[in-house]
């Protein structure tokens, strides 16, 4: 081996001092060599190392400014330089703009000054970094950059070192070439070369003391190689032989205006959403034609501007219509295309009619029910006169429309608003009608069994309901208004019905939409008012000769008559045995209502009318007392009677009267109701107590002898006195017995020793008058003449006070006396 050739290839690649070990190596390998053949020394090619670690998957450093203490960087020196960067043989040649790219790249490290050390090249993949400033100032987060060293910790590398450190160094006459190494780099042209152009930041030191340091695990990150002085840094471009390809536009979606509307707003025309279609040209220096759209609004599809329908009519149910898409010459796509320049942005703006009433809960999670749905457009694009190509998805955007509660309408009616608190049949009947109605067009509505009731309530309490039971509301659209009707009868429901009352009906409804979202609960009321009505009683007298009727049948209107009764005449001025009559007197509750008895008077005076004023007892004149034999009705005042009972009394009277008079009683009784509302009643025309006329009765006692007593006694039940004259109205065989003339009148016989009184005589009952007389049989008589006396006939007429004449006959009992 020529020892010349080895020494110069070691001083090309070597530092001072490795060059003497090595010479020395080589030496010692020489002298060897007289007893064995020489070894060749390997060499590894100069590499880099990247950092941080991970930088693979993200990480990243600060950038230049950031990690050095330097108060200011110029970076102003153009030392060291990033040169002649080629593609390795099967490695890509072209890339996407905007990629980030990582691939093989071989590229040397140029030096205009003798020797610099330990250089570094700072580069960033983020757009809006710097490899010298960094991220904007704003930013919180001040790693983005990737730093390239030279790294000589894996010994026996073709890099030189100059300084005896770990980190590679560049001198002007050796340029540093590194092969295949794996570079991270964005794809940007921004020269419009349509090659990659890569920005850099070289650092490096000016001096040679070595401060970049390793350990067991390589280079330490820690104290990476940064500018030696302000000025020691170059900031520039580099070009990598890699074709930059147009990248595909960026399609956005986004919604202007609502993204949701409510029913109400759909049903009322508000139906339309419109979203704005972006394609962004990410190229910087690469005009992009956009040559196709298509909008996917839930699934279908509708192509611009092909599918426009400015006029769609009215729509069905879930129908989507595109009425127009504009931009700002007009209609997108009028021309068939669209350019857009580098880093422009078109925007398409594209508006939809969705008519949807029926929702489908697109969430069932969530107490909203809404129905969404999806929305992302796609085109197509070229550059150039490539054939088009189909661009990515956008992104999804979601409209939807929000069920809105339904909306019930409900309105109650009663045909009456008043009734009175009593009355005929029905009269507490109230018809009710409910009407229902749809108030939002939007949904259809249903009520549900337990959603629907009618409420009664008497002032304020006692509820009562169910009466909407058999009413059914289903399918309710709009402009529809069903009916429900039922009857109540208020007495009925609650038999205490008073005047002032009032009967609250309250219907309430609470509506549900097809999509099951129920509405507010709505009710209406109607007041049904109590007028007050007086209380009605019924009055029956009723009247019977003689006492009242033994208990316990003392009441029983059955054992008197309702019409009349009559009694013997009596005149006498003792009225002990004067004849007797009871009243019997019924009063009937005829009002639906409890009532009390507060007044009752007999033989009341009308003064031409009764009212609810007590009227003046006036009693008939033939009623010789005004106190009553015996009664009860002193009882009847304070009684109470329930709706349809009666009450009784009966009074006894004694009367006084002869034959051409009777007696009339005109009963009056007043109530009074829970309200304090008075009822009266009265009797006047029935049960009246007519007066008969009597004979008058008397006993006839006769003894005949040839001297005659004849004895007239009064009967003792006789209500009239008996008048007679004895002389006149004594016959003895149709003849009176006159003083001194029966002998003219009878030749037979002849009245004598005549002592009975030629004066009228009156006898009350039991009384009596005695007289006597003889019969002298006169002329010649036979045996038969006594016989014939013995025979005759005495009478004696009597009269009463109206001389009514009366004959007892008695047969005549004649004793001959010695």
């Amino acid at each position: 081996m020529d020892m010349n050739v080895i020494t110069l290839w070691f001083r090309k690649y070597l530092n001072f001092s490795t060059l003497i070990r090595l010479c020395c190596v080589a030496i010692l390998g020489f002298t060897s060599s007289l007893y064995a053949a020489p070894k060749q020394i390997p060499f590894v090619d100069s590499q880099i190392t990247i950092f941080p670690s991970g930088y693979e998957n993200g990480a990243r450093n600060e950038c230049v400014k950031d990690s050095t203490d330097l108060n200011s960087l110029t970076c102003t020196a153009n030392d060291v330089q990033l040169a002649e960067i080629t593609v390795p043989h099967g490695e890509p040649t072209t890339c996407r703009a905007g990629e980030i790219v990582t691939q093989n790249l071989s590229f040397k490290v140029v030096s205009t000054a003798s020797i610099r050390y330990n250089w570094s090249f700072y580069t960033t993949t983020d757009p809006n970094a710097s490899p010298l400033e960094g991220p904007p100032s704003d930013v919180t987060n001040r790693e983005a950059c990737l730093v390239w060293v030279g790294d000589l910790t894996g010994g026996n590398s073709t890099a030189q070192n100059a300084n005896g450190d770990s980190c590679a160094d560049v001198t002007k006459n050796n340029d540093a070439l590194y092969n295949n190494e794996e570079i991270t780099f964005v794809c940007a042209d921004t020269d419009g070369d349509t090659q990659v152009d890569l920005q850099f930041c070289a650092t490096w030191e000016q001096n040679a003391g070595g401060s970049c340091e390793a350990d067991s695990g390589g280079i330490d990150p820690n104290k990476l190689p940064l500018p030696g002085a302000p000025s020691k840094c170059n900031c520039s471009t580099a070009t990598i032989p890699i074709t930059v390809l147009p990248s595909d536009p960026e399609l956005t979606k986004s919604i202007f205006g609502p993204a949701s509307r409510p029913e109400d707003d759909i049903f009322n025309g508000s139906n339309t959403f419109t979203f704005d279609l972006k394609i962004k040209n990410p190229n910087t220096a690469t005009p992009l034609v956009i040559t196709s759209l298509t909008d996917s609004f839930g699934g279908a599809n509708f192509s611009i501007p092909t599918d426009i329908d400015a006029s769609p009519g009215t729509l069905i149910e879930d129908q989507v219509v595109l009425i127009s898409a504009t931009d700002n010459d007009g209609t997108c796509l009028a021309s068939g295309s669209e350019t857009v320049a580098p880093g422009a942005t078109y925007n398409c703006r594209a508006t939809f009619k969705w008519h949807n009433l029926d929702l489908d809960d697109t969430i069932l999670v969530d107490t909203i029910v809404r129905e969404d749905k999806q929305n992302s457009f796609q085109g197509e694009w070229k550059f150039g006169n490539e054939s088009p190509t189909p661009t990515e998805v956008s992104n999804t955007v979601t409209v939807s429309i929000t069920d809105v509660p339904p909306v019930l309408t409900v309105t109650k009616t009663a045909n009456k608003t008043s009734i009175p608190e009593s009355g005929g049949a029905n009269f507490d009947l109230i018809n009710y009608t409910v009407t229902f109605g749809n108030a939002s067009g939007w949904d259809t509505i249903q009520i549900f069994a337990n959603d629907l009731d009618d409420t009664l309530m008497q002032n304020g309490a006692n509820s009562k309901s169910g009466y909407l039971k058999t009413c059914s509301i289903s399918g309710l659209d709009l402009g529809e208004n069903p009916k429900c009707y039922y009857p109540v009868n208020l007495a009925t429901e609650y038999p205490t019905l008073n005047a002032g009352d009032i009967y609250k009906n309250t219907v309430s409804a609470i509506p549900t939409d097809e999509e099951g979202t129920s509405g507010t609960l709505k009710d209406h009321m109607v007041n049904v008012n109590v007028t007050n009505v007086n209380p009605t009683v019924s009055l029956t007298k009723y009247v019977k000769a003689g006492g009242a009727p033994a208990s316990p049948n003392t009441l029983d209107p059955s054992l008197y008559s309702d019409t009349s009764a009559s009694v013997n005449e009596f005149e006498l001025a003792d009225i002990t045995n004067a004849p007797i009559v009871t009243y019997l007197f019924e009063i009937t509750n005829t009002s639906p209502e409890t009532v009390n008895i507060t007044d009752f008077v007999d033989f009341a005076s009308a003064n031409g009318s009764f009212s609810t004023t007590p009227p003046s007892q006036v009693f008939d004149n033939n009623i010789p007392d005004t106190n009553p034999v015996a009664g009860d009705c002193n009882t009847l005042v304070g009684r109470s009677m329930v709706a349809g009972s009666s009450e009784y009394c009966y009074l006894t009277f004694k009367v006084k009267g002869d034959e051409s008079e009777d007696v009339d009683n005109i009963a009056w009784v007043l109530v009074q109701d829970t309200d304090s509302a008075q009822g009266k009643a009265f009797a006047t025309d029935a049960a009246i107590v007519y007066i008969d006329p009597v004979t008058p009765d008397f006993a006839l006692d006769l003894g005949v002898q040839l001297k005659i007593n004849v004895a007239v006694t009064a009967d003792t039940g006789n209500t009239e006195y008996v008048l007679f004259t004895p002389t006149s109205d004594i016959l003895l065989s149709n003849v009176a017995i006159l003083d001194g003339g029966y002998a003219n009148d009878n030749p037979a016989f002849t009245v004598q020793n005549l002592d009975c009184s030629s004066s009228e005589q009156s006898l009350g009952p039991d009384e009596s008058y005695n007289c006597d007389f003889t019969v002298t049989l006169t002329g010649n008589f036979g045996a038969t003449a006594l016989g014939n006396l013995s025979a005759t006939v005495l009478k004696v007429q009597a009269k009463d006070n109206d001389g009514s004449v009366q004959f007892i006959d008695a047969q005549a009992t004649v004793q001959i006396v010695d």
